[in-house]
């Protein structure tokens, strides 16, 4: 609640004196904090319901009750965070309303056929991390010299080190968790020293790069899924109104999974 200019923290107290409720106001630490009677802290909020606010567990149970609601349609992070708060509902009485998953898919364009055939990706491994993407396309170009070199160094190193490991053991010296830290460093700089060979052999193919940046102008603009950067009207602009009928004639409403819609 808002107490003296300041957003402060409400606690829910038990006196030890009576056994009666009490409402306790931090005001930034223990010594400064506001004790409120339960009737006096009702009293306060019904005066000035305007200095309530709600923490992030409280507000969406606020809001379902002055505005109650029969279904909440949301994007996948929103369903997950609503499916923890089951339980807050149950505690105050009230129903949780249908938590329905949101339509999403990517457009793509016909302008990005020709550079999806020539780098080879699919879409469904657009959902991989760029340098996942940019190692596969290396492979798939015949180089895949380095790639098999570095898988065989590094099973010959973790394979070393366990035989160290094994040796050490045997004259009763442990060295704990240090062997499993040393694979594990390894992995991961080998990974890293793999990305580095696989971008820089990318970077030799001017149009393997073009194409790779091309689709990810695209289908991520600024980083980000289409639907968070691009409005709809950019697409009308471009198809008129039939970009709308065809969507209409793609939405499964009972289909929950990612779509991507070609536009020719």
């Amino acid at each position: 609640m808002t107490f003296d200019g300041k957003r402060q923290k409400v606690k829910k107290l038990m006196l030890s004196t009576n056994g009666k409720m009490a409402f306790s106001i931090d005001m930034g630490c223990s010594k400064n904090s506001l004790l409120m009677k339960q009737e006096e802290f009702e009293n306060f909020i019904n005066s000035n319901p305007e200095k309530l606010s709600f923490n992030v567990i409280l507000r969406p149970i606020f809001q379902d009750i002055i505005l109650p609601v029969v279904c909440t349609i949301c994007g996948p992070g929103e369903a997950a965070y609503f499916a923890q708060l089951k339980g807050v509902y149950e505690l105050f009485g009230t129903r949780q309303p249908v938590i329905y998953p949101r339509f999403s898919a990517t457009v793509i364009e016909n302008k990005l056929g020709k550079s999806f055939a020539r780098s080879g990706i699919t879409y469904d491994e657009l959902e991989l991390d760029k340098s996942e993407i940019i190692k596969k396309i290396v492979r798939t170009t015949g180089n895949k010299g380095h790639h098999e070199g570095l898988k065989d160094m590094e099973m010959n190193l973790k394979s070393g080190i366990a035989e160290i490991k094994q040796s050490l053991e045997k004259n009763n010296i442990d060295i704990g968790k240090a062997a499993e830290h040393a694979k594990s460093v390894i992995s991961r700089e080998l990974k890293s020293l793999e990305n580095r060979i696989s971008s820089e052999t990318l970077l030799k193919d001017n149009i393997k790069t073009a194409d790779l940046e091309k689709i990810y102008e695209n289908i991520f603009p600024g980083g980000q899924m289409q639907e968070r950067m691009v409005n709809v009207f950019n697409y009308i602009n471009k198809y008129d109104f039939a970009f709308l009928r065809e969507l209409y004639d793609i939405i499964d409403p009972l289909s929950f999974t990612h779509k991507f819609i070609e536009i020719s």
